[in-house]
């Protein structure tokens, strides 16, 4: 597998500044100690290859300069028309609404039934308009008495099932619940006395707060190069009060800020960029990344030196092996994110992969349950969630399948009754509410008139027997 990042660390590849539009470094390389070794050569196209601590070779890609431009102009303006919308109580009603998948068919056959199809028949040419009439008529109805039929018998199964996922599961049997919630720790969900807990009180076997939801995972602004962040943005959620037009120009290790102090972040606010074949670019928090994948991605860093106590420190204070420090010029490839900057989000990786076991079994980075204390979905967590493995992942797979037979059964069940009682009830909807009747055809009433002049005698005998 091949790693290689999106930026480049050599000093000539630093933003600079063209018409006062910054231009974004290009990509980070692995063995940045190795890069900094062949530095005579940054001024040749740069066709080196490195390799990884396993198989893989990096490929050179360089960002483009109409990325900063546009990034410069979009900042802060991509809101959307329809985001407030999207925003909104009413966005989420009606997806509340379209959760019931039984009753949503039915709503769709329903517009189809009821507009679509009647529009079509009506415009087809007749000689006799009403037998288009009745045609609609009769489509209006079918779709009429569908969608009753699944708001009188799917939707409230399917809020059944809704409710016995959020109040019910609990009380299941251990081994079923350990089956379909495979990260739970079981030892957490009696209390001392043996008492069943309630769902929110369980924790799962890494020590969170449990969680079943595995596809609600933690996000963060699309992460973006700090000479493209607002002065206010920068103050606002970093607290660094920055003459952005006077440091314009200038590589971002040598920005101050008013007062002349280095640009200083969090460790988990700083984010590089990176590409791996197969995996695409994607941004890590330097705080949050995996030390093996750190390892792996820089193989001249010292692991040792990104932590103190335990605890993540600054990646300016890291040393490679040699004691020299990490990456003198790292402040001119970090990326910063904030959703004041960007509407766009994107997942919180640290590296750690997963096999998916369906499908095309392809490798792809772990996500994170939203399962931390004080859990900030407007800013970068200062730890990760719960890492989603696959087996959990395999684990929801069966359970979403589970669900929708529950849902789907009963409407699978009813549905020849259904059919009955649609053939049943429609002429009566045409009759009662259309005032529309089927017409005879005029073949239909001329063959009935033949067949009474071609056999008098059958009715004169017909009728002499009524008599008697």
């Amino acid at each position: 597998m091949k790693i290689h990042t999106t930026q480049n660390l050599n000093s000539l590849g630093r933003m600079q500044s063209t018409n006062n539009v910054p231009i974004p470094s290009n990509e980070l390389r692995l063995n940045y100690s190795e890069r900094m070794r062949k530095q005579h050569l940054y001024d040749q196209q740069d066709t080196y290859e490195g390799n990884v601590s396993f198989k893989g070779k990096k490929e050179f890609i360089k960002a483009g300069k109409e990325t900063a431009k546009r990034i410069i102009n979009t900042a802060g303006k991509e809101k959307k028309w329809y985001d407030k919308f999207l925003t909104g109580g009413v966005f989420d009603k009606i997806l509340d609404l379209m959760s019931h998948e039984v009753f949503v068919q039915a709503a769709i056959s329903a517009i189809i039934c009821g507009l679509l199809r009647p529009l079509a028949i009506m415009a087809l040419p007749a000689k006799d308009k009403d037998n288009n009439k009745y045609a609609s008529a009769h489509s209006i109805s079918s779709g009429l008495v569908g969608l009753a039929s699944s708001l009188l018998i799917a939707v409230p199964f399917s809020k059944g099932v809704k409710y016995a996922q959020q109040h019910l599961l609990h009380k299941l049997k251990e081994n079923h619940i350990k089956k379909m919630f495979p990260h739970v720790d079981l030892n957490s969900i009696k209390d001392a006395n043996g008492i069943r807990k309630p769902m929110n009180e369980w924790l799962d076997i890494f020590g969170n707060k449990f969680s079943k939801e595995t596809k609600d995972v933690m996000m963060v602004a699309k992460p973006r190069p700090i000479e493209t962040i607002s002065e206010n943005t920068l103050k606002t959620d970093f607290g660094l009060d920055i003459d952005r037009a006077a440091m314009l120009g200038k590589p971002v290790s040598e920005w101050t800020t008013k007062n002349g102090e280095k640009l200083k972040f969090k460790p988990q606010d700083m984010f590089i960029e990176i590409k791996e074949e197969g995996m695409g670019k994607n941004y890590f928090s330097l705080g949050l990344a995996d030390k093996k994948f750190l390892g792996e991605t820089f193989d001249k860093l010292d692991i040792a030196t990104i932590e103190k106590d335990g605890k993540r420190i600054n990646p300016l204070e890291w040393k490679n092996k040699d004691g020299s420090t990490f990456m003198p010029d790292l402040m001119d490839n970090v990326y910063i994110s904030s959703y004041r900057e960007t509407h766009d989000a994107i997942p919180l990786y640290s590296g750690i992969k997963r096999t998916e076991t369906t499908g095309k079994k392809e490798t792809k980075y772990c996500a994170y349950q939203k399962n931390i204390k004080d859990y900030d979905a407007a800013k970068v967590p200062d730890k990760l969630g719960t890492e989603i493995t696959q087996n959990m992942l395999d684990a929801d797979a069966s359970n979403t399948i589970l669900y929708k037979l529950l849902i789907w059964l009963p409407d699978i069940v009813t549905r020849p009754a259904v059919a009955t009682a649609t053939i049943a009830l429609i002429p009566a909807i045409l009759k009662n509410v259309f005032h529309l009747e089927k017409k005879k055809k005029p073949e239909q009433i001329q063959n009935i008139q033949n067949n009474i002049q071609l056999n008098p005698k059958q009715e004169n005998t017909s009728a002499g027997k009524a008599v008697a």
